[in-house]
């Protein structure tokens, strides 16, 4: 079975980049299929994560970001020659490879690809949930028509798949052809364990309004009061507006490969996100063994159970949110139990678990077209 994935750019170290990274080489790896994936904004970056050599990258060269270096018109005419170029040179490519399926997300490149598959199956993984495409809240006139039609045009696509039941739910009020799919997490490839001895707690992402860093900075400074022998670890990149005053107790650090190093290295894992349609992090911190604290999101209360591999924070309530780490911090007998607990937990993301789904997703598709 040949697929055909397309995404902008494979060039910084980001959760869907990942995913998509770790599906393409499973594929490849253990169902032999022929796998592709297809960018065009990649330019020079190389891809952060590693991809398998059976795996087949095209970078078109098509650089649509370039029309943000011009404003009013211009960019709109430039805009509009570079989405020309994509269209002619993503038609040229597919019809090169001749795939079997053809996988995007929730972006801009949808509308094209409807005009270029023809009876190919078209697959959209949704990864920032239905709320994170249809919040309108601080948004033009031009950003709601766009989204208008991306909408209408999903429902012209062949499957949509998401990542939790709950999501799920919200994308049948509107659409029929909705599956859910948990992302697969890498499972604590060190065989290292947490002692949950050491005075560190975790925090693992973006440093960006969706994570929710001045809501987590609260939570500290309230922590850090009643356990200022404690550290917080926050590992990310971007907003370093969030930063520039001292934070006790907190150290930055730039993401890295070791990441499993430091899960291992840690208590806990704390989340504030203020929208989580999955949260990679939650499973691969738990397969170290580490309880997590987070606020309720799709994705935190998919995986997580409340009090029995970790807590989940109702109503974005900073002080409980204080509270349950504290609890979790003056209580190691707590955390030992819901160490193990999370152990058990992360195993239902391995990849034995879940890439079956999407194989069998895979031959339905191309079942129904034949």
């Amino acid at each position: 079975m040949k697929i055909v994935y397309i995404y902008p750019t494979l060039a910084v170290w980001g959760g869907v980049e990942r995913i998509l990274v770790d599906k393409m080489n499973e594929l490849a790896r253990f169902y032999d299929y022929e796998i592709y994936v297809l960018t065009y904004n990649q330019g020079n970056h190389p891809v952060p994560y590693c991809l398998d050599n059976r795996v087949h990258h095209c970078d078109l060269k098509v650089r649509t970001h370039v029309k943000y270096s011009y404003s009013g018109f211009r960019r709109l005419w430039e805009g509009y020659k570079l989405q020309k170029m994509l269209y002619h040179r993503l038609k040229s490519t597919i019809n090169t490879i001749v795939p079997d399926v053809i996988v995007t997300t929730t972006s801009g490149e949808i509308s094209l690809l409807l005009k270029i598959k023809g009876l190919v199956p078209l697959l959209v993984e949704s990864h920032g949930g239905y709320d994170h495409l249809v919040d309108f809240s601080r948004m033009t006139m031009w950003h709601r028509y766009n989204l208008m039609k991306i909408r209408q045009r999903l429902k012209r696509v062949d499957a949509i798949a998401t990542l939790t039941e709950s999501d799920a739910r919200k994308w049948r009020n509107d659409y029929d052809h909705v599956y859910v799919i948990p992302n697969i997490a890498h499972l604590n490839p060190i065989g290292i364990y947490s002692s949950c001895k050491e005075k560190r707690i975790l925090f693992v992402g973006r440093f960006a309004e969706q994570k929710g860093i001045p809501e987590l900075l609260s939570v500290w400074s309230l922590v850090n009061k009643r356990h200022p022998e404690w550290l917080l670890d926050m590992y990310g990149q971007g907003g370093q507006d969030y930063f520039t005053q001292k934070h006790p107790g907190v150290n930055i650090y730039e993401p890295t490969a070791d990441i499993f190093d430091k899960y291992a290295e840690s208590s806990m894992l704390i989340l504030t996100s203020r929208w989580e349609p999955f949260g990679l992090v939650i499973p691969e911190a738990m397969s170290c063994g580490l309880p997590v604290v987070s606020f309720e999101g799709d994705g935190p209360c998919q995986i997580i159970t409340d009090g029995h591999d970790g807590f989940i924070v109702k109503n974005r309530d900073k002080q409980e949110m204080a509270n349950r780490i504290c609890e979790l911090i003056e209580n190691e007998d707590l955390r030992q139990q819901m160490s193990r607990n999370a152990i058990r937990t992360a195993q239902r993301y391995s990849s034995e678990n879940i890439m079956p789904m999407w194989k069998n997703l895979f031959e339905s598709l191309v079942n129904k077209k034949s």
